[in-house]
């Protein structure tokens, strides 16, 4: 094989590897949803492609909600916290963690908002 086609192929496998790892990096939205304080003072949501995700991004709309703490939850319903995600959130507000490679089909989401009553809106992206 000419030294032209090994160098063409190098450059295409190396195109190829680097485009692939790329979109494995892109988030993925997984939830969009409205939480009411309630009791239990939790809310179970299930994602919309649950799979193995090592971050989560979490983004809640409202002013001065409140986040008591963030779970993940696998398919055989194992939870796992995820605690740098806790505390007031300015509204629009988006705080990213790490959480260590694990199969997520759950998230478990305690929130208060800062007026009694009101429904607090959050969304969830997960890489």
């Amino acid at each position: 094989m000419s030294k032209f086609l090994k160098n063409f192929f190098a450059v295409a496998m190396m195109s190829f590897l680097f485009a692939g790892a790329a979109q494995a990096q892109e988030w993925t939205q997984v939830v969009s949803t409205v939480l009411s304080e309630q009791s239990p003072n939790y809310r179970d949501v299930l994602i919309n492609n649950p799979g193995v995700y090592s971050e989560v991004r979490l983004q809640v709309l409202n002013e001065g909600a409140h986040i008591d703490r963030f779970d993940t939850i696998s398919y055989i319903l194992w939870g796992k916290s995820v605690s740098d995600l806790a505390g007031r959130y300015k509204s629009g507000e988006m705080r990213t963690a790490f959480m260590g490679s694990s199969k997520v089909k759950f998230v478990r989401i305690y929130a208060r908002s800062a007026h009694p009553g009101e429904p607090v809106r959050v969304r969830v992206w997960m890489r």
